[in-house]
């Protein structure tokens, strides 16, 4: 009959040679412990597994519980293979962090990677940005596991379902000035949103109309120019900062409504948040 291996123990074991075969080694050692000594005797305090069966117990008690396979921790020493070393502290860890402690998504993790794996650092690049997966969750006001679901199948489907949702992305340019700025906004090669990108372009046009008026201060052309200048800067500011503000008040919403317990979808269904107006380009003309 075939040994069931975990997803963990088949990468080291696979990589193992590189090392010299130093897992192997360690790995056949440990079946031999299992097969000639008690369970007791092997969680015992300084003894060769200890410190594995302190990782089996943790996980077991303080989860769902263990996959059938391996709720025996002799088995699961056999399926899963002692730790690689005596000197880290590594963790039995969830490949998937949402899914089950069962021998295709176990592995043993050192702390660093233990760290970038956990749920509330699992993070999309959004326009430059990395934005955590439970923050998206909050924002779309969907429930993590769904979120996870889609990060692991199609990232670009959660991409765009935060754009849809985006505040921020609801920004237009000044209709005055909509075909100028498109064209300069046609050759952003960093990629930044439109909403981030016209408050860097516009500031440095601020700045070097101002500069041009220190040289000739009675040209009225400039001062006209600095004035459309600033007020598309001022607008864009004010809509930034409304944006996080409606990002906020989402993320709160959301919070809330899931620390008040299950409710029924009709009733989800009918609680919605509405936004407050987004400011608006004429009251920064004056």
């Amino acid at each position: 009959m075939t040994q069931i291996m975990s997803a963990g123990l088949r990468e080291i074991l696979r990589t193992d040679p590189e090392n010299g075969g130093v897992y192997r080694t360690r790995y056949e050692r440990a079946l031999t412990l299992v097969e000639n000594q008690s369970t007791t005797e092997l969680r015992e305090a300084g003894a060769p597994l200890a410190r594995e069966y302190g990782s089996w117990k943790n996980a077991k008690y303080r989860t769902k519980g263990l996959h059938a396979s391996i709720s025996d921790f002799k088995d699961f020493i056999r399926i899963h293979g002692p730790m690689p070393d005596d000197l880290t502290a590594w963790s039995l860890d969830r490949i998937n962090p949402v899914g089950p402690y069962a021998p295709f998504n176990i592995r043993w993790l050192d702390p660093l990677g233990q760290t970038r794996n956990r749920t509330n650092t699992l993070r999309l690049k959004f326009y430059g940005h990395d934005i955590h997966l439970q923050t998206i969750a909050l924002i779309l006001g969907i429930p993590y596991r769904a979120a996870y679901k889609v990060f692991s199948r199609t990232p670009d489907e959660l991409v765009s379902r935060i754009e849809s949702a985006s505040y921020r992305l609801k920004y237009t340019f000044p209709s005055d000035f909509a075909d100028e700025l498109e064209t300069a906004f046609s050759k952003n090669v960093h990629g930044l949103m439109r909403l981030h990108w016209v408050q860097e372009y516009v500031q440095q046009e601020v700045m070097r109309l101002s500069d041009e008026i220190a040289e000739t201060p009675d040209d009225p052309r400039l001062w006209l120019q600095h004035q459309h200048a600033l007020s598309v800067l001022l607008h864009a500011a004010a809509f930034d900062k409304w944006a996080q503000e409606q990002q906020t008040r989402q993320i709160e919403f959301q919070r809330d409504l899931r620390s008040a317990g299950p409710l029924p979808s009709w009733e989800l269904e009918n609680i919605h948040l509405e936004p407050k107006p987004a400011p608006k380009y004429e009251n920064f003309t004056n």
